[in-house]
């Protein structure tokens, strides 16, 4: 009885996704959140700084960034500011597959909610058919019973 419905909601939610779909740049923003989210990212961009203040700072005659490390700083900035409307975009899309889901859950859960409904109504049904069948048979028995009494005092 629910497996329709169940069937039906999941499809509406895979028709709505594919209806957004999904272009090349939000597969790229997806990527580079991923990335810059890693591990590998960090130790990648800790290695690069490592090696640029190395670099500047003892194996260069001449230093392209010196102590400060001004361009450093820029390139960093520039990572950052570059990055974090990636990472936001992901998010965002992130956000709504997690609203998309959630939507799912209440449409399942109302569902099963009416499918207990149901299931408690024909448990009643029976319930309320056995007692019937019970006052019958009690009755017969009863019935049976006097029938034995009277039979007995004759």
């Amino acid at each position: 009885m629910t497996e329709p419905n169940l069937n039906s909601a999941y499809e509406r939610l895979k028709k709505r996704r594919y209806e957004q779909g999904t272009r090349w740049a939000d597969r790229l923003s997806d990527g580079v959140a991923q990335f810059g989210g890693s591990w590998a990212f960090i130790l990648l961009f800790t290695g690069i700084m490592g090696v640029w203040i190395v670099t500047n700072t003892y194996l260069l005659s001449r230093p392209f960034d010196r102590f400060p490390f001004i361009l450093l700083n820029l390139v960093l900035s520039c990572v950052a500011a570059l990055q974090a409307p990636f990472i936001m975009m992901s998010q965002n899309r992130q956000e709504q597959k997690d609203r998309d889901h959630a939507d799912l859950d209440l449409e399942i859960n109302i569902l099963a909610e009416d499918e207990i409904r149901g299931i408690r109504e024909r448990l009643d049904l029976i319930q309320s058919h056995d007692l019937q069948h019970l006052h019958t048979r009690l009755d017969q028995l009863e019935h049976l019973i006097q029938q034995a009494l009277q039979f007995k005092q004759k």
